[in-house]
């Protein structure tokens, strides 16, 4: 199979995926604040972990503003917290659950 038509097949498929996550949010309490940084966290230009200041960094909320978010996304399922702890505590986002 040719690489750019495996690429743009795995686009598509990313794009379906990334949809159908935004359709399952629709039925949570999901914040504009929260909305806007997962709309990032999807996009291409996103790089690296998912970590609580970097999170208060991009949405220019305070660090507990950007706890309080992440903490409620985990509790929906939407985001999952992995091995660390305090600064080094980052979380990865779960297109496929629900």
């Amino acid at each position: 199979m040719n690489i750019s038509y495996t690429k743009v097949i795995e686009e598509l498929k990313k794009t379906h995926i990334v949809k159908s996550f935004f359709e399952r949010l629709k039925s949570f309490k999901i914040n504009e604040r929260q909305l806007k940084m997962l709309r990032l966290v999807t996009s291409k230009e996103f790089k690296g972990p998912i970590t609580t200041a970097k999170w208060a960094k991009l949405t220019s909320y305070h660090i507990d503003t950007a706890n309080r978010d992440i903490k409620a996304l985990v509790s929906y399922g939407f985001l999952k917290q992995e091995e660390g702890m305090g600064k080094n505590t980052h979380y990865s986002l779960l297109l496929n659950t629900l």
